[in-house]
């Protein structure tokens, strides 16, 4: 029982391990209290990630935070292709497409309903990583700040690229 429990964690770790070094550059969404900028100075500087100003251009996104305003967030910078239409196939008309967005505009509003888009309720310290194509978490750690000073902000983001560095196998 123990060998096997000990393969599926062994698994896990390799397919998530897998995902984190696939990712070749990352966008950084605002954070609270700009933790977002000390984190891009720092993956710059230790050439953890190649940090881009273009969420088009990167293959992850760090956030502080996951859920309804996340996704909208994502939907936004990165909007859903619309398919070519293949010739002589049914294509939508406008009035059932205007239909579709507003199913999803109610589901989005129903869903936000629950979860309040307040920076005030965030899980402080909670940062992360979600690769763009298959909107999954790829990697995630919780580290708090004492405080907000900028020497506090700085040593944390420290902590963070050490994780990322120890997650990516590199010293």
């Amino acid at each position: 029982m123990r060998r096997i429990l000990l393969s599926l964690i062994l698994a896990c770790a390799a397919w998530a391990a897998e995902g984190l070094t696939q990712v070749q550059s990352v966008y950084l969404l605002p954070m609270a209290n700009g933790l977002d900028q000390y984190l891009a100075q720092r993956l710059t500087r230790e050439a953890v990630f190649p940090v881009v100003t273009d969420p088009k251009l990167a293959d992850a996104v760090f956030t502080d935070q996951i859920g309804v305003a996340f996704e909208r967030k994502l939907a936004e910078l990165y909007p859903p292709a619309v398919p070519e239409s293949k010739p002589g196939g049914a294509e939508k008309t406008q009035a059932e497409l205007d239909a579709d967005d507003r199913i999803l505009s109610e589901q989005l509003k129903r869903e936000s309903d629950f979860r309040p888009a307040s920076t005030f309720h965030r899980g402080k310290g909670n940062l992360f990583l979600v690769d763009v194509k298959s909107k999954r978490v790829i990697w995630s750690t919780f580290e708090p700040s004492k405080n907000f000073r900028v020497s506090e902000l700085e040593k944390t983001c420290g902590r963070i690229s050490a994780e990322l560095r120890k997650a990516l196998g590199r010293k």
